[in-house]
């Protein structure tokens, strides 16, 4: 049956409202659902493949993500009930209760207004399983959120768990509950005034006429801003409270219409339809002889012609013979159909013109001009009280059926404790937000690096209604993404949740330290191209590189500082990267934590199984491979700061004791490095450090001028840290223009014979000049820059080439290639080679473009090295001109960039750099989690070295006062 039938009789139905009373109506409400239902069932809802695909199509370079996915609601192809089945304005909960249990039919549902929460709404549910259910649905500027979902209308939402979804394990929404009576309890209010949005204001603000009428939405700033949608014009925005007034709720509901002119005469109507003289211009008012209904004037070759709208119910309308829902539908229908023979409506003739706007109204006098502009916007959440915390983020963004195609777009972010809401906006200015994340359903995790190729990164997971959703972000720096997750995770859902630790207090911290080394005996159909996936619990946070044949070697690591708290496993997962196929699962491993003892490195091959997610090999098969892994657990306490003072002071003031755990601290050298720069800089001494370890190293008998500081030691692990912790602006502003330009224009470099296809050997001349023109800009880029380079690092490559100049007194460019070593090598081309990770392009590039990025690095990297292209990769020699011409420019650049004469920026300039306020008791239990496990050699080295046994007495010292802690934490947990 169409569904403009259906909806007619349900129409004629609600019009005997008054005649049968309350009881009856809803048995006839209820008995005209259940026919609408039964007349689509067979038409609209396939059970098999119909027009609803629930299976997700999983990205295939982020191993099995999970993400939103869009959702539309096509009038054309559903029929879903009207409002008025299932919503029952404010109403508190024991009577939407009683409501389901009268017709006790399992999955009936309806809607209502909460009574507890203002301008939130509920979905009240009768599950067969649960019993009465009901879900909190949160409104923000006309937007609707529930379950980890963001939609258009109450409509679409009730259409999304009808059709779509389930709302809970195999239960969906089937029948409505009609309300005793029709429901539009919507606030609204009227223009006093008309307003024009001031001019290029990036806000929300809307323009409007005098007596416009809007539905009110929300309200902000103590009420002096609302959130609107105009009747007359659809638009939705912000509105300032005092150039509008309340209405009652029984104001024809027509009012604000463009074309709905109320309490005019007949002659008024002639007056204003003769004055536009236009065919096709119209306007409806309301009928004298006949109170309820209607009559639309049309104006035809200099005469009027009225038709009479008749108001059957509520929502039913005739004219001309016909049925219609609303006056909008018959405005509509004959604006696209025939009124009269050749004739439709074209043009509404508004109210009269307001003289006001043509006086130039002295509105301004009473809004303040910057009210309006600046202290609107996302400020109207902002200054709601429980906000703890806004600011700058990425956000990735999802495209339909959970395919990651869009890109990472910066995104304005408000945490509101209170309501457990996180917002994010366009920008900073917009009142309405681009969506919410609800906390109360949340977790918060860790992404590792390698998942999208870019550091900082994390991501909240949402599990609600039967579904699981994952939101990923992106922070500037490792600090900001550190305070954003803890704060998030202090407001989420339990298990996740982890309050923030109390001042002078201790705490539990978990970290994880995971290598996965290697596979062999893998089961593959096809070729095997295969890569591991890591989770914690079921919630992938890193991935390895993609690797060739069957007994794969990776040797990646994967480090988290702050383990959840309801996480208790890990998960590795092999899978195949097949190339021309869909990636398939291999198998599976789950390591729980209590069979890693903690403190302790845990070495072993692992058997795979059959994944839960689909693996090429059966279930009831013994083997899919194995996978060795090597992981270690730390379950550590963390006392109060104070308590470990006398390390801090040992540590800061003997540089004994640092040389001492760099000698033993070879796997742990990463950690190390990342915990003696934080703590030397909390004294604001950590340039200090560098220059000590790197005359050290220079100074050693061993060292040689080609190969200093190549080998991966502490000096050069703390140098890598620090030149990307102090030169992110740096590497943008030198390489980001010219970068994206070599990824965008798509043009290959290639300059390898081995590497081009049959017939492309002759386009290695212009792929010559195409590098050559790259390397030429970015090369320029650089030498421009160098101003804005960081004086600290310029500070420390001067004390470098002076202490190699002494130590090398006859080798005149060994200043360069010490610096070099670190500015080029360790920073400029890593950015240029990989500038995900370096946040300067969203999206991976091209195979081409990777190429392309690749040999430029390697052309850059021999001109600071002051080395031509050899025998070993001819093919690039015709890059030499290039190296050759610019040898005395990267040499002059080199020599100025160390100056020991520009004294470095004051310490708390420093320290801004980094962000976020450093947690120096966390970095100091980490250093001292590092002698625990080093002890044995620490002690050995003792006995040469006898300034160490200050440190052991201060280790044993720290040891007893861990146990007593720990036994009032256990005292406390009773």
């Amino acid at each position: 049956m169409p569904h403009g039938m259906m909806a007619s009789q349900y129409n004629q139905m609600e019009s005997q409202y008054d005649q049968i009373g309350s009881s009856q109506y809803n048995q006839m409400a209820t008995a005209q659902y259940s026919q609408w239902h039964s007349s689509i069932g067979s038409d609209n809802f396939d059970d098999g493949e119909g027009s609803f695909d629930h299976e997700v199509h999983e990205d295939e370079l982020v191993a099995m993500m999970s993400g939103s996915h869009e959702f539309s609601v096509d009038g054309d192809h559903l029929d879903i009930p009207p409002q008025q089945c299932w919503y029952h304005g404010k109403l508190d909960r024991r009577i939407a209760e009683e409501r389901l249990l009268e017709v006790n039919v399992p999955g009936c549902f309806l809607v209502r207004e909460s009574e507890r929460k203002s301008g939130s709404y509920v979905l009240s549910f009768l599950s067969e399983n649960s019993g009465t259910t009901h879900f909190r649905i949160v409104s923000v500027c006309g937007d609707f959120y529930i379950g980890g979902r963001q939609f258009e209308s109450l409509e679409q939402l009730v259409a999304y768990y009808m059709f779509r979804s389930c709302l809970l394990e195999g239960e969906v929404l089937q029948q409505t509950v009609a309300p005793p009576e029709p429901v539009d309890d919507r606030r609204r209010v009227q223009a006093i005034l008309p307003y024009q949005r001031y001019p290029d204001a990036d806000n929300d603000e809307i323009s409007f006429e005098k007596d416009d009428i809007f539905i009110v939405h929300n309200e902000w700033m103590d009420g002096k801003w609302l959130w609107v949608t105009s009747l007359r014009t659809n638009e939705s925005g912000c509105v300032f409270r005092d150039l509008v007034r309340d209405v009652a709720r029984d104001i024809d509901p027509h009012e604000g219409k463009e074309w709905f002119h109320a309490n005019i005469s007949k002659e008024e109507a002639y007056n204003l339809l003769s004055a536009v003289n236009r065919n096709g211009s119209y306007l409806i008012r309301e009928s004298d002889s006949t109170p309820g209904d209607y009559v639309l004037y049309f104006f035809t070759n200099n005469k009027i012609q009225r038709f009479k709208i008749h108001r059957k119910s509520y929502n039913r309308f005739e004219m001309g013979g016909r049925s219609y829902e609303s006056i909008d539908d018959i405005v509509d229908h004959y604006i696209h159909e025939q009124i009269l023979e050749g004739q439709t409506l074209t043009r509404a003739v508004p109210k009269t013109a307001d003289i006001s706007r043509q006086c130039h109204v002295d509105i301004y006098e009473t809004l303040s001009r910057a009210t309006a502009s600046d202290q609107l916007g996302s400020r109207a959440i902002i200054n709601e009280p429980g906000v703890l915390k806004k600011g700058q983020l990425y956000k990735k963004g999802m495209g339909k059926r959970g395919h990651d195609m869009k890109k990472w777009k910066s995104m304005f972010f408000v945490l509101h404790g209170e309501k457990q809401h996180l917002y994010y906006f366009e920008h900073e200015k917009k009142t309405k937000p681009k969506g919410l994340i609800d906390l109360s359903y949340g977790a918060v995790y860790p992404v590792h690096e390698s998942y999208f190729g870019r550091p900082h990164c994390f991501q909240i997971v949402i599990r609600a209604l039967n579904e699981v959703t994952s939101s990923y972000f992106c922070a500037d720096s490792s600090d900001v993404a550190q305070d954003w997750m803890k704060l998030l995770r202090a407001n989420c859902a339990k298990p996740n949740r982890q309050p923030l630790p109390k001042p002078n207090s201790a705490r539990q911290v978990r970290s994880l330290h995971v290598t996965i080394e290697a596979a062999h005996k893998l089961v593959s159909r096809t070729t095997c191209r295969p890569y591991c996936t890591l989770s914690l619990n079921t919630v992938h946070v890193g991935r390895t590189k993609v690797k060739e044949g069957l007994k794969p070697v990776w040797t990646e690591e994967f480090i988290f500082d702050d383990i959840p708290p309801d996480v208790d496993s890990i998960t590795v997962g092999v899978h195949n990267a097949a190339k021309r196929s869909k990636h398939s699962s291999i198998g599976e491993v789950s390591v729980h934590f209590r069979k890693l003892s903690t403190g302790k490195t845990v070495d072993e091959w692992y058997s795979l199984v059959p994944s839960s997610t689909g693996s090429i090999v059966s279930a009831s098969s013994t083997s899919c491979g194995s996978v060795r892994v090597r992981a270690r657990y730390c379950n550590e306490l963390i006392m109060p700061a104070e308590e470990y003072n006398l390390l801090k002071d040992l540590v800061t003031t003997d540089m004994t004791v640092v040389c001492a755990l760099a000698q033993v601290c070879g796997q742990d050298r990463t950690v190390l490095a990342s915990v003696l720069l934080r703590t030397f800089r909390q004294s604001k001494s950590e340039t200090d450090l560098i220059l000590s370890l790197n005359e050290r190293e220079i100074r050693c008998k061993d060292s040689e001028p080609g190969t200093l500081f190549r080998a991966t030691t502490l000096a050069s692990t703390i140098m890598e840290q620090y030149m990307r912790a102090t030169c992110p602006s740096f590497v943008s502003l030198a390489l980001k223009d010219v970068v994206k330009q070599i990824v965008e224009s798509g043009q290959s470099c290639e300059l390898n014979p081995a590497k081009l296809q049959n017939g492309e050997e002759k386009e290695i001349a212009v792929n010559k000049e195409t590098l050559l023109g790259y390397l030429r800009a970015v090369l320029a880029s650089i030498l421009v820059s160098q101003s804005i380079f960081p004086k600290e690092l310029r500070y420390v490559f001067g004390h470098l080439q002076h202490c190699v100049s002494q130590r090398w007194p006859d080798d005149p460019l060994v200043k360069v290639r010490v610096v070099s070593g670190f500015m080029f090598l360790r920073l400029i081309c890593p950015a240029i080679i990989n500038p995900k990770m370096f946040n300067m392009i969203s999206d991976t590039p091209s195979p081409t473009a990777a190429r392309s990025l690749l040999l430029v690095a390697k052309s850059i990297q021999n001109l600071a090295n002051l080395v031509e292209f050899g025998a070993k990769e001819y093919y690039m020699e015709g890059v030499n001109s290039f190296i050759v011409e610019n040898k005395p420019k990267i040499v002059h650049f080199i020599e100025e960039l160390g100056n020991r004469n520009i004294p470095p920026s004051s310490g708390r300039h420093v320290a801004d750099r980094y962000g976020a306020k450093l947690d120096i008791t966390r970095d100091l239990a980490s250093l001292y989690q590092i002698c625990k496990e080093h002890l044995s050699e620490l002690q050995a080295l003792s006995n040469k070295e006898s300034s160490l046994k200050r440190l052991l007495g201060v280790i044993e010292l720290l040891n007893k006062q861990q146990t007593a802690y720990q036994q009032r934490l256990r005292q406390q947990d009773r």
